[in-house]
């Protein structure tokens, strides 16, 4: 099996999933359900374990607390790029005076 084509147009997000061989679309798409499945799934499955053992208020909090922790991180992560590529000088993101 072939790998997907690397070159500009496989790399650019806005060319999205019909730039791809039928093939490579079925198995992108295949693994971007497994990988939300997953992401979805392994937190609660670990909550509720956690939650034998601490009980559920404590659980439920530490669970808000790494969830908002993750938030802010992307958040963060979000407006680096942003500043990083220039895309946070335009005038429609700038804070007014």
């Amino acid at each position: 099996m072939r790998s997907p084509p690397a070159g500009p147009r496989a790399s650019c997000p806005s060319h999205g999933l019909a730039s791809l061989d039928e093939q490579y679309r079925a198995a992108t798409l295949a693994a971007y359900y497994v990988l939300s499945y997953l992401s979805m799934s392994l937190p609660a499955i670990a909550a509720g374990a956690a939650t034998q053992c601490y009980g559920l208020r404590t659980t439920s909090h530490a669970y808000a607390a790494v969830a908002a922790l993750l938030a802010a991180a992307a958040l963060t992560a979000l407006a680096v790029s942003r500043t990083r590529t220039g895309l946070g000088s335009s005038p429609r993101t700038r804070p007014l005076r």
